[in-house]
């Protein structure tokens, strides 16, 4: 089975972090802090495949860590994202854009769960 965890509020790779170059210094979003947990059951007979899954991004403007890991018959999903605020020079656009599609890439991570062969 493939799985995709329902971020409440996923990454979004779309927009101005989206452009292939920037003319202009992009705004990044405010200084903040966003924390998700789930907790998840996984459906009796399955295992989730290839964990844990532990992903950690930074750039100058804010940092990204995700894990999924399998506890007891659940998938425990964590992800954190810190904004720095200020802006990005059009000369570090390439740097921003690539941890914000990377950030993107992880929240829309399949988690395999796989059936249990006893």
């Amino acid at each position: 089975l493939l799985f995709r965890i329902p971020w409440a509020e996923p990454v979004d790779f779309s927009g101005p972090v989206s452009a292939a170059v920037r003319l202009q210094p992009l705004q990044t979003p405010a200084v903040m802090r966003l924390e998700e947990r789930h907790e998840i059951a996984i459906p009796a007979g399955f295992t989730g495949y290839g964990l844990p899954f532990v992903v950690k991004h930074e750039c100058q403007w804010a940092n990204y860590s995700c894990h999924v890991t399998c506890e007891d018959g659940r998938l425990v999903c964590q992800r954190r994202m810190d904004t720095r605020g200020g802006i990005v020079p059009t000369d570090h656009f390439a740097q921003f854009k690539s941890f914000w599609e990377a950030c993107a890439r992880s929240d829309r991570a399949d988690i395999v769960l796989m059936k249990n062969h006893l």
